[in-house]
């Protein structure tokens, strides 16, 4: 096959393990936090890539969250940042073993 033609299927093996990634997070976190509602659902994607003070604070602000909450909140929106390259990175390496 041409490299052309692995695209479409590496973006979409890409796409289905972002959003594995992200339901996965969501759910350790919904698992750990009382109280957790769709808002809060997309505060958490749409926050991954904020930083530091300023992204606790917008917890703290937005959600209503205390200290505790707002660390293992954090801690799984970090983990989505490690994670999804490596998803990106996995998807066009099996694409590729398959489909050569």
């Amino acid at each position: 096959m041409s490299g052309n033609a692995l695209v479409v299927p590496s973006m979409l093996g890409a796409i289905v393990g972002f959003v594995f990634i992200y339901w996965i997070n969501l759910r350790l976190v919904k698992s750990k936090i009382g109280r957790w509602n769709s808002y809060s659902t997309v505060l958490f994607i749409l926050s991954v890539t904020g930083y530091g003070a300023r992204r606790r604070e917008m917890w703290r602000r937005q959600g209503g969250y205390n200290e505790e909450e707002i660390k293992v909140i954090t801690r799984h929106q970090v983990w989505c940042l490690f994670e999804l390259p490596l998803v990106f990175s996995a998807s066009a390496v099996l694409t590729g073993m398959l489909l050569s």
